[in-house]
């Protein structure tokens, strides 16, 4: 009684889909629990090239986002008598070691997939500074895009436009810092566009109290081009993709449910609890060696401090 659910790609350029690519990587090992099976690929063909403009995989039945299940347990963990408890937090802790857990099989599934277009690598010095001139770059022309519509946002957003405006140098510095770095681990083909709202969380079927973790849409940002979605990449990018995710979460819930001293009190104890409890199942799950910087070393942090 399996269903299916149709994916269509509003993008289409020649060549394989990161999403395609990627799921049928996954699909040669035991992703089952990992990713959603794939069953169908569409395709054309014009002038010679291939087109792929859609993908049908197995339809997860009463499926929510990651994001939706977060927020719940953080809206009831700040609503208790003592939000910043263990205890309050401990829902929104598992799930975040449930994420953990789930982004370090997907990395060690990647990271074992055939092919050379899999095939870990090690980082040479036009990678690197390929990686910190693009970081640059496209950070340099957010603020001036920001700069340029300063004047049309709301006037309660202009403040934090202009912290950020003013940060640029402070920003460049941590590109900047990236140069230094003695140990980057290995690239491999990551997911790159990873935050909450790529998981989705379904019942398990055989124990209703327990949840299984999917992650989907690896065609990475859609409004990057081909070629640099298909690039290897350090797996710390979709590390920081979440982190940067459960921050959101966190300030979402102090905003709706708890704008005053003690929402922000709760929100400053709440989102390092959740990194934490992410890192350390993140660590502990992954299985490839020498695939990124020592746990807790100066080299992890900088790679860390430049994807957020």
């Amino acid at each position: 009684d399996e269903r299916y659910i149709l994916k269509l790609f509003r993008k289409l350029e020649s060549g394989i889909n990161p999403d395609v690519e990627i799921g049928q990587a996954l699909a040669e090992q035991q992703f089952e629990g990992t990713v959603p099976k794939m069953h169908a690929i569409l395709t054309y063909k014009h002038e010679g090239q291939a087109f792929t403009y859609g993908v049908i995989h197995r339809y997860l039945d009463g499926a929510k986002t990651a994001w939706d299940v977060l927020l719940e347990h953080l809206k009831a963990a700040v609503q208790v008598q003592e939000p910043q408890s263990s205890a309050a937090l401990e829902p929104a802790c598992q799930m975040a070691s449930a994420l953990g857990t789930l982004t370090a099989r997907m990395h060690t599934l990647l990271a074992n997939a055939a092919g050379p277009d899999f095939a870990a690598e090690g980082w040479t010095a036009s990678e690197r500074e390929l990686l910190s001139t693009s970081q640059a770059e496209y950070s340099a022309k957010q603020i001036a895009l920001l700069r340029e519509r300063f004047t049309q946002l709301p006037a309660d957003t202009q403040p934090l436009a202009k912290l950020v405006i003013d940060g640029q140098q402070k920003l460049l510095a941590r590109f900047a810092a990236w140069k230094s770095i003695q140990d980057c681990g290995q690239r491999i083909r990551i997911h790159g566009d990873y935050h909450l709202g790529q998981v989705l969380v379904t019942l398990r079927s055989n124990d209703s109290a327990k949840h299984d973790y999917w992650a989907i849409d690896f065609e990475g940002e859609p409004a990057r081009p081909l070629a640099e979605r298909r690039r290897k990449r350090s797996p710390l990018q979709d590390v920081a993709g979440m982190i940067r995710s459960l921050h959101y979460a966190v300030s979402q819930t102090r905003l709706s449910h708890a704008a005053n001293a003690s929402g922000n009190s709760w929100a400053a104890a709440a989102y390092p609890q959740l990194v934490t409890a992410f890192i350390t199942a993140y660590d502990a799950e992954l299985k490839v060696d020498g695939l990124l910087p020592a746990p807790h070393s100066d080299d992890r942090q900088k790679m860390l401090d430049l994807f957020i």
